[in-house]
């Protein structure tokens, strides 16, 4: 009888051996498929930020390239200024997986009496031409009208002097002649210029 318990508990500290070591494995594998996942999360949120920021840099890409030819904004519709084109890096390297297309068209009143307006639109396309990230910026043109004088090009001998006074913003892209006559003109807006004021302490 002695020796028959003695084998019963040797068979029951092998189960149990066996059974620790299965909860252990299984801990184990949980532990790896989370590190797993993780990884494949962090990777999945860096590229997502990639393609959100190649998006956002297409748009200030559109911006700076409208800036310097108006003309590319047609007047209805809109037009294409990339087209699946491979987005690169700061050291002009082609980031893998994607592609960026790039739209603009007018927007708001097309008259142009308030303004002209234009939307941007910069799309990231995955290689299966799946669109996955789009962002949209509106630019405007500022109108005229909004002046209650402009000058582009000004003379010396055209001055705001002797007691004038000058109701609204003026703005010119030469120089703001003020005469030293008095009394000394008054500007109740702002006046702006591109150039410089020949006499500042005149008005």
């Amino acid at each position: 009888m002695r020796t028959q318990a003695i084998r019963n508990e040797q068979g029951l500290a092998l189960f149990l051996v066996l059974l620790l070591m299965m909860v252990v494995a299984s801990l184990a594998t949980g532990a790896i498929m989370l590190s797993g996942n993780a990884n494949l999360i962090g990777r999945y949120h860096a590229k997502e930020a990639e393609m959100r920021a190649s998006a956002d840099a297409g748009l200030e890409w559109a911006r700076d390239t409208v800036n310097g030819t108006p003309a590319l904004v047609p007047a209805t519709g809109f037009t294409t200024l990339q087209n699946a084109q491979p987005v690169r890096d700061a050291l002009g390297a082609t980031i893998p997986g994607y592609t960026r297309s790039i739209f603009v068209g007018r927007s708001g009143g097309t008259t142009g009496q308030f303004g002209v307006y234009a939307s941007v639109f910069s799309r990231i396309d995955d290689n299966a031409g799946r669109a996955v990230v789009v962002r949209r910026a509106e630019l405007s043109q500022q109108s005229f009208a909004q002046f209650a004088r402009f000058d582009d090009v000004t003379l010396s001998s055209v001055v705001f002097a002797r007691g004038i006074q000058v109701f609204g913003p003026i703005h010119t892209n030469g120089v703001l002649y003020v005469g030293s006559t008095a009394p000394r003109p008054i500007f109740h807006g702002p006046a702006t210029t591109a150039s410089t004021i020949n006499a500042v302490a005149n008005g």
